[in-house]
Protein backbone atom coordinates (compact mmCIF):
# COMPACT_ATOMS: atom_id res chain seq x y z
CA UNK A 1 0.00 0.00 0.00
CA UNK A 2 2.90 2.47 0.68
CA UNK A 3 4.38 1.80 -2.92
CA UNK A 4 1.14 2.55 -4.18
CA UNK A 5 0.60 5.63 -2.23
CA UNK A 6 3.98 7.50 -2.38
CA UNK A 7 3.67 6.12 -6.39
CA UNK A 8 6.04 3.89 -7.00
CA UNK A 9 6.60 1.70 -10.19
CA UNK A 10 7.51 -1.27 -8.47
CA UNK A 11 4.32 -1.37 -6.64
CA UNK A 12 2.31 -1.05 -9.87
CA UNK A 13 3.81 -4.11 -11.24
CA UNK A 14 3.51 -6.28 -7.67
CA UNK A 15 0.07 -5.04 -7.52
CA UNK A 16 -0.88 -6.51 -11.48
CA UNK A 17 0.96 -9.65 -10.41
CA UNK A 18 -1.13 -10.12 -7.20
CA UNK A 19 -4.00 -9.78 -9.58
CA UNK A 20 -3.18 -11.51 -12.50
CA UNK A 21 -1.93 -14.40 -10.19
CA UNK A 22 -5.73 -15.34 -9.11
CA UNK A 23 -7.13 -15.31 -12.55
CA UNK A 24 -6.06 -18.79 -13.26
CA UNK A 25 -7.13 -19.97 -10.05
CA UNK A 26 -10.76 -18.65 -10.39
CA UNK A 27 -10.79 -20.10 -13.89
CA UNK A 28 -10.63 -23.52 -12.48
CA UNK A 29 -13.20 -23.26 -9.83
CA UNK A 30 -15.30 -22.45 -12.84
CA UNK A 31 -14.53 -25.07 -14.19
CA UNK A 32 -15.43 -27.39 -11.33
CA UNK A 33 -18.93 -25.39 -10.78
CA UNK A 34 -20.19 -22.46 -12.79
CA UNK A 35 -22.16 -19.48 -10.31
CA UNK A 36 -22.92 -16.23 -11.11
CA UNK A 37 -20.81 -14.78 -7.94
CA UNK A 38 -17.67 -17.10 -9.43
CA UNK A 39 -18.47 -15.46 -12.79
CA UNK A 40 -18.52 -12.19 -11.90
CA UNK A 41 -15.66 -12.42 -9.65
CA UNK A 42 -13.80 -13.29 -12.58
CA UNK A 43 -15.04 -10.90 -14.73
CA UNK A 44 -14.26 -8.17 -12.08
CA UNK A 45 -10.83 -9.32 -11.97
CA UNK A 46 -10.21 -9.53 -15.66
CA UNK A 47 -11.52 -6.01 -15.83
CA UNK A 48 -8.71 -4.85 -12.91
CA UNK A 49 -6.22 -6.18 -14.81
CA UNK A 50 -6.81 -4.86 -17.91
CA UNK A 51 -7.22 -1.56 -16.49
CA UNK A 52 -3.70 -2.15 -14.66
CA UNK A 53 -2.28 -2.34 -17.85
CA UNK A 54 -3.75 -0.19 -19.72
CA UNK A 55 -4.05 3.23 -17.25
CA UNK A 56 -0.70 2.82 -15.26
CA UNK A 57 0.90 2.28 -18.75
CA UNK A 58 2.75 -1.20 -17.90
CA UNK A 59 4.66 -3.26 -19.81
CA UNK A 60 5.20 -0.72 -22.09
CA UNK A 61 1.79 -0.12 -23.27
CA UNK A 62 0.72 3.04 -24.38
CA UNK A 63 4.29 4.29 -23.81
CA UNK A 64 5.55 3.17 -20.78
CA UNK A 65 6.90 4.94 -18.19
CA UNK A 66 8.34 7.51 -20.13
CA UNK A 67 5.00 8.64 -21.46
CA UNK A 68 4.06 8.16 -17.50
CA UNK A 69 7.46 10.80 -16.76
CA UNK A 70 6.27 12.81 -19.52
CA UNK A 71 2.27 13.82 -18.20
CA UNK A 72 3.67 14.29 -14.65
CA UNK A 73 6.85 16.40 -15.89
CA UNK A 74 4.26 18.66 -18.06
CA UNK A 75 1.67 18.72 -15.03
CA UNK A 76 4.02 19.72 -12.16
CA UNK A 77 6.01 22.55 -11.36
CA UNK A 78 5.41 26.80 -12.28
CA UNK A 79 4.55 26.05 -15.81
CA UNK A 80 1.11 24.33 -15.16
CA UNK A 81 0.70 26.63 -12.83
CA UNK A 82 1.15 29.73 -14.38
CA UNK A 83 -1.27 28.62 -17.44
CA UNK A 84 -3.76 27.65 -14.69
CA UNK A 85 -3.70 31.11 -12.92
CA UNK A 86 -3.35 33.29 -16.60
CA UNK A 87 -6.47 31.14 -18.05
CA UNK A 88 -8.25 32.04 -14.91
CA UNK A 89 -7.34 35.76 -15.19
CA UNK A 90 -8.35 35.83 -18.52
CA UNK A 91 -11.89 34.30 -17.93
CA UNK A 92 -12.91 35.67 -14.61
CA UNK A 93 -16.27 33.58 -12.86
CA UNK A 94 -19.27 35.71 -12.92
CA UNK A 95 -20.53 37.19 -9.96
Amino acid sequence: MVGLWFARRWAEYLTFVETGILVPVEIYEIVGKVTPLKVLTLVLNLAVVIYLLFAHRLFGLRGGAGAERAIHERDTGWGPLERATAARAEHPPAA
